[in-house]
């Protein structure tokens, strides 16, 4: 190409970086449902309720596909494989999480010691979207007193949401290759395996978005 290859190898590593994500929304809502009667009663019965809603939507995060290879002391590096050019990324497949996955025959080994054609963070991983919503009362006895109780429903709607596919290449090729194998929230937690006992390096799964829908109902007791 008469490009040297020092700088072919520095073109490769030009690319998003690993928190890249173009799209990103957030919104919040906050509504006070009206008690529609002017009645003490009315107030009592139905008064004081209100509704919470945060809805997320973002792009995915970008990533790499992999390869493992171990030097004559046994000391293991990771590089990015080689493009086969002409074969797309992604293969429908409706039976795996999200219903795609990585095209296995897109990818292949680079020879020994090199790094592989394939751009750094090309691909993108699955979008996420989540709703949370909130039911809340607020009873107020006198003008100390007073009492909040609320009801959450975090990913109310229970939309899927799917961690990074593996991506570690291998020769012959894993069946689990290119197939996503945990919730987001898992993979946020850096948990995603159900027999980990390890502390995780993220949150606890719980406290993080991308998970199945979930309650949580509290009270607040203000004097």
């Amino acid at each position: 190409t008469g490009i040297p290859i020092a700088d072919q190898i520095l073109d490769l590593e030009r690319g998003r970086s690993n928190f890249d994500v173009p799209h990103n929304f957030i919104g919040a809502v906050t509504y006070d449902i009206p008690s529609f009667g002017t009645s003490g009663f009315a107030r009592a019965l139905i008064g004081g309720w209100s509704i919470d809603s945060i809805v997320r939507y973002r792009s995915g995060l970008p990533f790499s596909v992999i390869t493992q290879s171990f030097d004559v002391f046994n000391v293991g590096t990771s590089r990015r494989v080689d493009r086969v050019e002409g074969q797309d990324f992604w293969l429908d497949d409706a039976a795996v999480p999200g219903g795609r996955r990585l095209n296995p025959a897109a990818f292949a080994q680079p020879a020994a010691g090199r790094q592989g054609t394939l751009g750094r963070n090309v691909l993108r991983s699955f979008s996420v979207s989540q709703v949370d919503l909130a039911l809340r009362r607020q009873f107020k006895f006198s003008e100390r007193y007073g009492l909040l109780l609320r009801i959450e429903a975090f990913n109310a709607f229970n939309n899927p949401n799917f961690n990074t596919p593996a991506a570690t290449f291998t020769t012959p090729v894993f069946s689990t290759f290119g197939v996503s194998s945990a919730m987001l929230g898992r993979g946020l937690s850096g948990n995603t395996s159900s027999s980990q006992t390890s502390p995780s390096p993220g949150f606890n799964s719980l406290y993080q978005i991308g998970g199945p829908r979930s309650l949580q109902l509290s009270a607040r007791f203000s004097f």
